[in-house]
């Protein structure tokens, strides 16, 4: 999960040559993965190829955790990712915190994403995480930009807005640190 959370902070911050440097590596990957060789005196064999993702109701495959799409951007959140895990990227604009439920609201250009905090997350969470929070709040106020990573499950809500659903402490991070080393350094 820290993986992820610091590949995508990195990628998002990268200058134009270690993107580029980086996608071409990745097709390079992807081009060597495609090269076979068939011996066509032997009978076809069907195969089942499974791509592991995270979604509504699936498990994780036994001593390897899953694929999980980066969005670089909430603005890149589409219908197709509703009801799948994905790390997302984006600034915080406003926090709700309340008794056992917190709403953080992101932005990046022109849309708009919340965040939730519900109690599953509080029961697994630090005694203090409340007072973490609050300094979350204080720093929002005094008008810091703050950047966001965070691994959840994607949801729409009635309004139209993508929503994603945190459940551990350790799956998001504040300016590319977890909300508990942010609060000590502010």
């Amino acid at each position: 999960m820290n993986d992820v959370l610091n590949r995508l902070y990195k990628e998002v911050h990268e200058t134009e040559e270690e993107k580029e440097k980086r996608l071409d590596k990745q097709r390079q990957k992807s081009k060597n993965k495609k090269s076979t060789t068939t011996d066509r005196s032997l009978p076809a064999v069907s195969t089942t190829t499974m791509n592991p993702t995270v979604g509504i109701g699936e498990e994780t495959l036994e001593g390897r955790a899953p694929n999980v799409r980066k969005r670089h951007s909430i603005h890149l959140l589409s219908d197709n990712d509703i009801g799948f895990t994905r790390v997302i990227y984006g600034f915080i604009e406003s926090i709700d915190i309340s008794d056992k439920r917190i709403l953080i609201t992101l932005y990046d250009r022109d849309t708009r994403c919340i965040v939730h905090l519900e109690e599953v997350f509080f029961e697994n969470a630090a005694r203090n995480i409340s007072s973490m929070f609050k300094v979350l709040e204080r720093a929002i106020n005094k008008d810091k930009s703050l950047e966001f990573t965070g691994l959840g499950i994607i949801t729409k809500d009635a309004e139209g807005l993508f929503n994603i659903a945190i459940n551990e402490q350790n799956a998001f991070k504040i300016n590319n640190q977890k909300i508990a080393v942010f609060a000590s350094n502010n």
